[in-house]
């Protein structure tokens, strides 16, 4: 699965919002190995004077269900250490939106601290688990 796939999904959630005041945006899309199917999206719109705005982007079911292939996609066929997607595009400039992926210890060290001391290590994170994942290596 190709990161544009996914950058051009984003984009296009994007165009369609309502709110047209939003001059550029960042999103972070972390995955840490959570056991049940998951991840965090922490969307920010800034605005003409690069002044953070208070609005949230809407949910999009094609858009989360292409992140979670490109996620088990990533993790299995991939097998990237990635769990992180950071997204950013000026609203009057979507052909240069830029997408990467990285690894950041502290989504992982946040995970970890809040298991249970009984669970720490020894979970199972949701790419691996069969019930997790059916339909997403179609």
């Amino acid at each position: 699965m190709n990161i544009d796939i996914l950058k051009e999904k984003i984009t296009s959630v994007l165009q369609n919002m309502e709110n047209k005041d939003w001059v550029s945006c960042k999103i972070t899309y972390q995955f840490a190995p959570f056991i049940n199917k998951g991840f965090v999206s922490l969307p920010v719109f800034f605005d003409s004077k690069n002044e953070k705005m208070d609005f949230y982007m809407n949910y999009n079911l094609d858009l989360n269900n292409l992140l979670y292939k490109f996620i088990y996609w990533s993790k299995t066929v991939n097998n990237s250490s990635d769990n992180q997607i950071l997204f950013s595009v000026n609203r009057d400039d979507y052909s240069n939106a830029l997408i990467s992926l990285n690894f950041n210890q502290q989504i992982e060290d946040n995970f970890q601290n809040n298991l249970p001391k009984s669970k720490k290590g020894k979970t199972l994170p949701w790419w691996k688990i069969e019930s997790e994942t059916i339909g997403l290596g179609e």
